[in-house]
Protein backbone atom coordinates (compact mmCIF):
# COMPACT_ATOMS: atom_id res chain seq x y z
CA UNK A 1 0.00 0.00 0.00
CA UNK A 2 1.34 3.45 -0.93
CA UNK A 3 1.48 5.86 2.02
CA UNK A 4 1.06 9.59 2.57
CA UNK A 5 2.51 11.47 5.51
CA UNK A 6 -0.08 13.95 6.71
CA UNK A 7 0.55 16.10 9.74
CA UNK A 8 1.29 13.57 12.48
CA UNK A 9 0.27 10.26 10.84
CA UNK A 10 1.35 8.05 7.96
CA UNK A 11 -1.81 7.19 6.03
CA UNK A 12 -1.70 3.59 4.80
CA UNK A 13 1.02 2.55 7.21
CA UNK A 14 1.41 -1.22 7.77
CA UNK A 15 -0.92 -1.92 4.81
CA UNK A 16 -3.97 -0.97 6.87
CA UNK A 17 -6.51 1.66 5.91
CA UNK A 18 -6.57 4.75 8.11
CA UNK A 19 -10.04 5.41 9.52
CA UNK A 20 -11.57 8.78 8.67
CA UNK A 21 -14.66 10.01 10.51
CA UNK A 22 -16.88 12.45 8.54
CA UNK A 23 -18.35 15.45 10.36
CA UNK A 24 -21.79 16.49 9.11
CA UNK A 25 -23.10 19.70 10.70
CA UNK A 26 -25.38 22.57 9.67
CA UNK A 27 -23.42 25.28 11.51
CA UNK A 28 -20.47 25.97 13.79
CA UNK A 29 -22.37 25.38 17.04
CA UNK A 30 -23.64 22.01 15.84
CA UNK A 31 -20.14 21.04 14.75
CA UNK A 32 -18.63 22.00 18.12
CA UNK A 33 -21.23 19.87 19.91
CA UNK A 34 -20.05 16.78 18.02
CA UNK A 35 -16.34 17.16 18.72
CA UNK A 36 -16.09 15.56 22.21
CA UNK A 37 -17.65 12.29 20.99
CA UNK A 38 -15.52 12.33 17.83
CA UNK A 39 -12.33 12.85 19.84
CA UNK A 40 -13.29 10.04 22.21
CA UNK A 41 -13.74 7.63 19.29
CA UNK A 42 -10.09 8.24 18.29
CA UNK A 43 -10.24 8.18 14.48
CA UNK A 44 -7.01 8.49 12.51
CA UNK A 45 -8.33 11.62 10.77
CA UNK A 46 -11.62 13.44 10.20
CA UNK A 47 -13.41 14.74 7.14
CA UNK A 48 -15.44 17.93 7.42
CA UNK A 49 -18.29 17.80 4.89
CA UNK A 50 -18.78 21.47 4.03
CA UNK A 51 -21.78 20.81 1.76
CA UNK A 52 -23.92 19.96 4.80
CA UNK A 53 -23.74 23.53 6.12
CA UNK A 54 -26.92 25.58 6.03
CA UNK A 55 -25.12 28.36 4.10
CA UNK A 56 -22.29 28.78 1.60
CA UNK A 57 -19.22 29.60 3.73
CA UNK A 58 -17.03 32.64 3.36
CA UNK A 59 -13.30 32.57 4.15
CA UNK A 60 -13.94 33.66 7.75
CA UNK A 61 -16.40 30.79 8.24
CA UNK A 62 -13.80 28.31 6.98
CA UNK A 63 -11.13 29.69 9.28
CA UNK A 64 -13.50 29.75 12.27
CA UNK A 65 -14.40 26.11 11.76
CA UNK A 66 -10.76 25.17 11.22
CA UNK A 67 -9.92 26.82 14.55
CA UNK A 68 -12.80 25.02 16.29
CA UNK A 69 -11.65 21.67 14.90
CA UNK A 70 -8.10 22.28 16.13
CA UNK A 71 -9.36 23.29 19.58
CA UNK A 72 -11.65 20.29 19.83
CA UNK A 73 -9.52 17.61 18.18
CA UNK A 74 -5.93 18.72 18.70
CA UNK A 75 -3.46 17.54 16.05
CA UNK A 76 -5.87 15.21 14.25
CA UNK A 77 -5.48 15.65 10.46
CA UNK A 78 -8.50 17.18 8.74
CA UNK A 79 -9.87 16.62 5.24
CA UNK A 80 -11.97 19.54 3.96
CA UNK A 81 -14.57 18.33 1.46
CA UNK A 82 -17.30 20.06 -0.47
CA UNK A 83 -19.14 17.30 -2.28
CA UNK A 84 -21.09 18.76 -5.20
CA UNK A 85 -24.65 17.60 -5.83
CA UNK A 86 -23.65 15.92 -9.07
CA UNK A 87 -21.40 13.61 -7.04
CA UNK A 88 -23.82 13.00 -4.18
CA UNK A 89 -23.42 16.17 -2.10
CA UNK A 90 -26.05 18.04 -0.13
CA UNK A 91 -25.73 21.69 -1.25
CA UNK A 92 -26.23 23.12 -4.75
CA UNK A 93 -23.27 25.15 -5.99
CA UNK A 94 -22.52 26.60 -9.41
CA UNK A 95 -19.28 25.65 -11.16
CA UNK A 96 -17.64 29.06 -10.65
CA UNK A 97 -18.66 29.11 -7.00
CA UNK A 98 -17.09 25.68 -6.49
CA UNK A 99 -13.83 27.02 -7.90
CA UNK A 100 -14.05 30.05 -5.60
CA UNK A 101 -14.61 27.79 -2.59
CA UNK A 102 -11.56 25.68 -3.45
CA UNK A 103 -9.50 28.89 -3.65
CA UNK A 104 -10.73 29.87 -0.16
CA UNK A 105 -9.94 26.42 1.20
CA UNK A 106 -6.36 26.84 0.00
CA UNK A 107 -6.14 29.80 2.39
CA UNK A 108 -7.73 28.00 5.33
CA UNK A 109 -4.95 25.66 6.51
CA UNK A 110 -6.75 22.32 6.23
CA UNK A 111 -4.38 19.37 5.98
CA UNK A 112 -6.05 17.68 3.01
CA UNK A 113 -8.47 19.26 0.55
CA UNK A 114 -10.80 17.21 -1.64
CA UNK A 115 -10.88 18.38 -5.28
CA UNK A 116 -13.38 16.74 -7.66
CA UNK A 117 -11.69 16.20 -11.03
CA UNK A 118 -14.80 16.10 -13.24
CA UNK A 119 -15.05 19.88 -13.52
CA UNK A 120 -13.50 22.51 -15.78
CA UNK A 121 -9.91 21.30 -16.11
CA UNK A 122 -8.32 24.75 -15.91
CA UNK A 123 -10.24 25.39 -12.70
CA UNK A 124 -9.16 22.04 -11.26
CA UNK A 125 -5.51 22.59 -12.18
CA UNK A 126 -5.58 26.11 -10.71
CA UNK A 127 -7.14 24.85 -7.47
CA UNK A 128 -4.58 22.08 -7.03
CA UNK A 129 -1.71 24.48 -7.68
CA UNK A 130 -3.11 27.00 -5.17
CA UNK A 131 -3.45 24.28 -2.53
CA UNK A 132 0.09 23.04 -3.12
CA UNK A 133 1.41 26.61 -2.98
CA UNK A 134 0.22 26.70 0.63
CA UNK A 135 2.01 23.39 1.37
CA UNK A 136 -1.31 21.59 1.77
CA UNK A 137 -2.24 18.26 0.20
CA UNK A 138 -4.88 17.28 -2.36
CA UNK A 139 -7.22 14.32 -2.55
CA UNK A 140 -8.39 14.22 -6.16
CA UNK A 141 -11.80 12.55 -6.25
CA UNK A 142 -14.54 11.09 -8.41
CA UNK A 143 -17.88 9.84 -7.04
CA UNK A 144 -20.66 8.05 -8.89
CA UNK A 145 -23.73 7.46 -6.73
CA UNK A 146 -25.68 5.73 -9.52
CA UNK A 147 -23.47 3.01 -10.98
CA UNK A 148 -19.99 1.52 -11.36
CA UNK A 149 -18.30 2.66 -14.58
CA UNK A 150 -16.19 0.37 -16.76
CA UNK A 151 -12.74 -0.75 -15.69
CA UNK A 152 -11.23 1.38 -18.47
CA UNK A 153 -13.04 4.48 -17.20
CA UNK A 154 -11.89 3.85 -13.63
CA UNK A 155 -8.29 3.38 -14.73
CA UNK A 156 -8.45 6.58 -16.81
CA UNK A 157 -9.74 8.48 -13.79
CA UNK A 158 -6.91 7.20 -11.62
CA UNK A 159 -4.34 8.20 -14.24
CA UNK A 160 -5.98 11.61 -14.66
CA UNK A 161 -5.70 12.25 -10.92
CA UNK A 162 -2.05 11.25 -10.87
CA UNK A 163 -1.30 13.45 -13.89
CA UNK A 164 -2.94 16.38 -12.09
CA UNK A 165 -0.24 15.90 -9.42
CA UNK A 166 -2.72 15.11 -6.68
CA UNK A 167 -1.30 13.63 -3.49
CA UNK A 168 -3.99 10.95 -3.30
CA UNK A 169 -6.59 9.56 -5.73
CA UNK A 170 -10.09 8.70 -4.51
CA UNK A 171 -12.91 6.90 -6.35
CA UNK A 172 -16.28 5.93 -4.87
CA UNK A 173 -18.95 4.15 -6.92
CA UNK A 174 -22.38 2.57 -6.47
CA UNK A 175 -22.55 -1.13 -7.32
CA UNK A 176 -25.73 -2.60 -8.78
CA UNK A 177 -24.45 -6.19 -8.71
CA UNK A 178 -21.87 -8.25 -6.82
CA UNK A 179 -19.66 -8.22 -9.90
CA UNK A 180 -19.40 -4.41 -9.63
CA UNK A 181 -17.87 -4.70 -6.16
CA UNK A 182 -15.32 -7.24 -7.36
CA UNK A 183 -14.46 -5.05 -10.36
CA UNK A 184 -13.94 -2.03 -8.11
CA UNK A 185 -11.62 -4.01 -5.83
CA UNK A 186 -9.64 -5.31 -8.80
CA UNK A 187 -9.39 -1.85 -10.41
CA UNK A 188 -8.24 -0.48 -7.04
CA UNK A 189 -5.53 -3.08 -6.66
CA UNK A 190 -4.32 -2.46 -10.21
CA UNK A 191 -4.18 1.31 -9.62
CA UNK A 192 -2.42 0.84 -6.30
CA UNK A 193 0.33 -1.04 -8.11
CA UNK A 194 0.65 1.30 -11.09
CA UNK A 195 0.25 4.76 -9.54
CA UNK A 196 2.97 6.52 -7.55
CA UNK A 197 0.39 8.01 -5.16
CA UNK A 198 -1.90 6.34 -2.61
CA UNK A 199 -5.47 5.50 -3.58
CA UNK A 200 -8.76 5.54 -1.71
CA UNK A 201 -11.68 3.49 -3.03
CA UNK A 202 -15.05 2.20 -1.96
CA UNK A 203 -18.20 0.67 -3.33
CA UNK A 204 -21.11 2.39 -1.61
CA UNK A 205 -24.37 0.97 -0.26
CA UNK A 206 -25.01 -2.31 1.54
CA UNK A 207 -23.68 -4.32 -1.39
CA UNK A 208 -20.34 -2.53 -1.19
CA UNK A 209 -19.74 -2.73 2.56
CA UNK A 210 -17.04 -5.37 2.09
CA UNK A 211 -14.94 -2.81 0.18
CA UNK A 212 -14.76 -0.60 3.26
CA UNK A 213 -12.80 -3.19 5.22
CA UNK A 214 -10.83 -4.70 2.31
CA UNK A 215 -7.99 -2.17 2.17
CA UNK A 216 -5.35 -4.86 2.68
CA UNK A 217 -6.52 -6.39 -0.62
CA UNK A 218 -7.55 -3.32 -2.61
CA UNK A 219 -4.77 -0.99 -1.43
CA UNK A 220 -7.22 1.67 -0.21
CA UNK A 221 -5.28 3.89 2.20
CA UNK A 222 -8.37 5.37 3.89
CA UNK A 223 -11.76 4.00 4.86
CA UNK A 224 -14.62 6.25 5.97
CA UNK A 225 -16.65 5.30 9.04
CA UNK A 226 -19.54 6.85 10.94
CA UNK A 227 -19.58 7.65 14.64
CA UNK A 228 -22.79 5.64 15.02
CA UNK A 229 -25.41 4.08 12.75
CA UNK A 230 -27.39 7.32 12.52
CA UNK A 231 -24.60 9.73 11.56
CA UNK A 232 -23.07 8.44 8.33
CA UNK A 233 -22.26 10.72 5.40
CA UNK A 234 -22.62 8.08 2.67
CA UNK A 235 -24.67 4.89 2.14
CA UNK A 236 -23.05 1.72 3.43
CA UNK A 237 -20.71 3.27 6.00
CA UNK A 238 -19.91 1.05 8.96
CA UNK A 239 -19.37 2.55 12.40
CA UNK A 240 -15.85 3.22 13.60
CA UNK A 241 -16.31 0.62 16.35
CA UNK A 242 -17.37 -2.01 13.80
CA UNK A 243 -14.41 -1.30 11.52
CA UNK A 244 -11.95 -1.45 14.40
CA UNK A 245 -13.34 -4.80 15.49
CA UNK A 246 -13.14 -6.19 11.94
CA UNK A 247 -9.58 -4.92 11.48
CA UNK A 248 -8.57 -6.60 14.72
CA UNK A 249 -10.11 -9.89 13.60
CA UNK A 250 -8.44 -9.68 10.20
Amino acid sequence: MKTLTCHNIIIGENDQSAIALPIVAANLDELKAQLPAIKESQPDLVEWRIDHLDHTPELKDLKDIRAALTTGLGDLPIIATFRTQGEGGAMPLEEAAYGDLLAKLAQSDFDLIDVEVDHDQKMVEKAIQAIHNQNLQVIASYHNSQSTPTNAFLQNQFEKMANLKADMAKIAVMPTAKADVLRLLTASQTAQESLAIPIVTMAMGDLGKISRIAGQLSGSAITFASLDEASGSAPGQLTIAQIRQIFQLL
